[in-house]
């Protein structure tokens, strides 16, 4: 049995053994990973986007044996947390029922929240959800996985039931814009890749910094992310985002 990672990594810091930070839960050598997270023609790929989430201030994850850790990076406790978490297959559906549990995480430390261990019911490849709530019901980290008996289980994500992503674009300025980008289909969009071409010549906007990237939505969800670029980039003022997941076709917004 093993589990990989959306893009979103396991832990920057603070993980107990096997928990996973980038090269640890890649299982892959470390001249490998340094590789995997440099970017491709000034494009960041997913596992820059999966080690850059595992360093976010507030983290949760899960290590291989199913048991989900907060994980906090900051010099301030976290009080009164939520963690909470979903078993999905592809389609969405959801597999058993959701858990969640209530912890304190003490200033550069990490608290163990429960377990979730797989059981024979479960499909030979499915996806964990993770999220990690503030006292306030703020969002602070989300985290998913697919978890799989084999390494030919894998497989089943090639055959995930097609659906649909659509991007809306807000606030656009000379050097950045923020856009929403969702799941309106009925199964889950797969690693979610955002790109920027400037609108009128088709040219890739290079270099983009995007806030996240590769995501997983699940069906009727959303996530708002901000890009930035140069100013001196995008002389025509025309941005054109293109939103497009594994398993649906392309989706565009200006």
């Amino acid at each position: 049995m093993g589990q990989s990672p959306s893009t979103h990594g396991a832990s920057c810091g603070h993980a107990p053994p096997n928990s996973g930070a980038a090269s640890g839960k890649s299982r892959v050598r470390a001249p490998l990973a340094e590789v995997q997270l440099r970017p491709v023609g000034e494009v960041e790929q997913g596992a820059y986007y999966g080690a850059r989430s595992a360093c976010e201030p507030l983290h949760v994850q899960a290590d291989p044996e199913g048991q989900v850790i907060a994980v906090n990076h900051t010099r301030a406790g976290l009080r009164n947390a939520v963690v909470s978490t979903q078993l999905l297959d592809l389609s969405g559906r959801r597999l058993g029922a959701n858990r969640r549990a209530r912890l304190e995480v003490a200033p550069a430390a990490i608290a163990k929240a429960f377990s979730v261990p797989w059981t024979d019911g479960l499909p030979d490849l499915h996806l964990l959800r993770l999220t990690l709530e503030d006292g306030d019901g703020r969002l602070r980290s989300r985290n998913t996985y697919w978890r799989y008996r084999t390494p030919a289980a894998m497989r089943a994500l090639g055959e995930a039931p097609r659906t649909k992503v659509s991007a809306s674009v807000g606030r656009v300025s000379r050097s950045g814009l923020t856009a929403t980008v969702r799941n309106d289909g009925p199964a889950v969009a797969a690693m979610v890749r955002l790109s920027l071409t400037n609108g009128t010549t088709g040219d890739r906007m290079l270099p983009t910094l995007y806030s996240h990237n590769y995501l997983w939505l699940l069906p009727g969800e959303s996530q708002t992310v901000t890009l930035s670029w140069p100013a001196r980039a995008l002389a025509s003022g025309h941005p054109l985002l293109t939103a497009e997941a594994y398993n649906s076709r392309p989706s565009t917004a200006r």
